[in-house]
């Protein structure tokens, strides 16, 4: 679990950091809200009111991956999780990104922007060995690929090609995207593979040079590999561009 330190300054300073100096509080509070009413709303580092959220009333683990504008590629991730006694509790809030060109609410291939939306984790995979993980976990090897062709029967599948034909135009040869790929968590996206609708879009770790995807969502990759050791298929993930678009009670 990350850990927290004094409220105050360093809620300021956090939400600062990752969000360009507005403080995520600013939007539920304003210039004249009482401290105590900040505490009651600011449970979290993350500043969201994960008892309210709609999404988080059937399932005991939750990602929300919180933007900065549908625009923009920072964000920041926050991983929820009830303990014994039914309580969330948040297990870490760190910094990411996304697509180049930001988010969309209606994704199309090749358009370099993350789907916004509520989804489930549907694989494990990585380059590196399984760290213990709570779904099926697949280690990589040089035959696997993801196919990003939206011509091809395979379109947003993960093949291999020791039994499927290599019959696409193109796909994403898992194996070579390392880091970033050492561990991965793919979402539920475009799972009836309509075409052009958009592929291959997964929870991975960070590239050392770049600060974009091309559609995914990247953080540092120990809390990925935290992910893939406690989430499961039921664990849902929210993509949301900003905090307003969060859905509560």
């Amino acid at each position: 679990m990350v850990k927290r330190i004094g409220r105050g300054i360093f809620l300021l300073t956090a939400a600062c950091s990752l969000f360009g100096g507005i403080p995520v509080w600013a939007s539920v509070g304003g210039p004249g809200v009482r401290k105590a009413e900040v505490d009651r709303i600011i449970k979290y580092e993350s500043g969201i009111e994960i008892d309210r959220l709609k999404d988080a009333q059937d399932t005991d683990q939750i990602v929300v991956v919180l933007g900065t504008g549908m625009d923009n590629r920072s964000v920041g991730v926050a991983y929820f999780k009830k303990d014994e006694a039914g309580d969330w509790q948040e297990e870490f809030y760190v910094p990411g990104y996304c697509g180049y060109y930001g988010m969309s609410d209606n994704k199309a291939e090749g358009d370099r922007r993350t789907p916004t939306g509520t989804y489930k984790f549907t694989k494990a995979f990585g380059i590196l060995d399984d760290p213990g993980a709570v779904m099926d976990y697949k280690k990589l090897d040089h035959d696997d690929y993801w196919v990003d062709d939206s011509t091809s029967a395979c379109y947003n599948q993960m093949v291999s090609t020791k039994t499927t034909a290599k019959t696409w135009r193109s796909a994403e040869h898992l194996i070579k995207v390392e880091p970033c790929y050492n561990y991965v968590l793919a979402l539920g996206y475009n799972e009836e593979c309509i075409s052009g609708k958009g592929s291959a879009i997964f929870l991975h770790g960070m590239h050392p040079q770049k600060n974009w995807s091309e559609g995914c969502v990247a953080i540092d990759q120990e809390y990925v590999k935290q992910l893939v050791c406690q989430v499961d298929a039921q664990t849902k993930i929210v993509i949301a561009p900003d905090a307003d678009a969060l859905l509560y009670h």
